[in-house]
């Protein structure tokens, strides 16, 4: 489900529907093969139980992809291209195969800069995972970045030469 949502500075501090991820065995390996992950920890069960885990470890890079698959996403609404604009992990307990985690999101800051090739304007969302008891095992901090005014429909070259699509 896609909902639409503006984010100006009345949305700072706000926090998102938050969402339940149960974490399933299957889906870490399937995102393992399909990133290349060959650590024996997130493809191999006696691996991850002689290294002292529960099960396979959830990837770093996988948190992300969590949240998202089970997160309304959330757009600023007008036209312009859009895309990430880095990501940072915070992880302070592993995640395993069977746990249930708890993710919260929050806007963390929305704000706009004026460069040469026009306005931009940036999200930053800051998402928190709780175990079962409630203890935070993850802090996923995310910025996004939509220049405002770009046609989305076009291919022709931006001012820099690169493509704007």
């Amino acid at each position: 489900m896609t909902q639409e949502e503006n984010f100006d500075d009345a949305r700072v501090g706000k926090e998102l529907p938050p969402v339940t991820i149960r974490v399933e065995r299957e889906a870490i390996l399937r995102y393992c093969r399909s990133t290349g992950m060959t650590e024996p920890i997130h493809t191999d069960d006696e691996a991850a139980r002689a290294a002292g885990y529960r099960g396979l470890v959830v990837p770093i890079t996988m948190f992300t992809q969590m949240v998202r698959d089970e997160q309304p996403q959330f757009r600023r609404r007008f036209h312009g291209m859009g895309m990430g604009a880095g990501t940072a992990f915070e992880v302070l307990a592993p995640v395993c195969a069977g746990d249930i985690v708890e993710g919260t999101t929050y806007v963390k800051d929305v704000f706009t800069k004026t460069g040469r090739s026009g306005t931009m304007t940036f999200v930053l969302l800051e998402t928190i995972l709780t175990d079962q008891p409630g203890k935070r095992v993850v802090t996923i901090t995310e910025s996004f970045v939509r220049r405002d005014g770009a046609d989305p429909t076009s291919s022709r070259p931006a001012a820099d030469g690169h493509s704007s699509r």
